[in-house]
């Protein structure tokens, strides 16, 4: 919802509304055990039983509507951290873009990502966001240099700071368990 929302600068409002729309509904359905009952009668059993229990899922998550309005708003905060993670690049580069067209440009990134056999989304990522500043009028070079950048940060740095954390734990671990069963 909030990716599509981020969209709103690269596509018409009144898309942006009807995808919120179509979010509301589905939100209202998954509250049902009506949509899960749908979801068995899929022919293929893989993704009946994935359908069955991502729906499953979220009509628990809904029930408790305080914890999940905490995790929207935890999840909303989040986007909205990436969204400026892009701003401040582009204002580093001394590009004048607005946050919302930043926030698009990230949103048609990350969504593309999606779609990219490559671990993190590599290649569709830098070059869906490149193509969206592009067209916001920065240089495809600068642009480019930009979507990089942000790929660092919000992709490479995370993963090499949680893969150091992991051999510290599995380290720390390690020693622990040779004390114990020499202690």
């Amino acid at each position: 919802l909030f990716l599509a929302l981020a969209f709103s600068s690269f596509i018409h409002p009144p898309v942006a509304l009807a995808v919120f729309a179509i979010f509301l509904v589905f939100i209202l359905a998954a509250r049902s055990s009506r949509l899960g009952k749908a979801a068995s009668v899929i022919p293929h059993k893989a993704i009946s039983e994935f359908a069955s229990s991502y729906l499953g899922t979220l009509s628990s998550a809904l029930r408790g509507r305080r914890k999940f309005g905490a995790l929207s708003l935890f999840t909303i905060v989040i986007w909205l951290g990436a969204f400026v993670r892009l701003w401040l690049i582009s204002v580093a580069f001394g590009e004048s873009i607005a946050y919302i067209d930043a926030a698009s440009a990230s949103a048609v990134s990350y969504a593309l990502s999606l779609l990219s056999v490559l671990p993190g989304g590599m290649v569709l990522f830098e070059g869906g966001g490149t193509a969206v500043l592009a067209r916001l009028g920065i240089g495809a070079g600068t642009a480019f240099s930009m979507m990089l950048i942000e790929r660092v940060f919000s992709f490479w740095l995370p993963t090499l700071t949680s893969i150091c954390f992991c051999s510290g734990l599995m380290k720390f671990k390690t020693v622990n368990t040779q004390y114990k069963n020499y202690g």
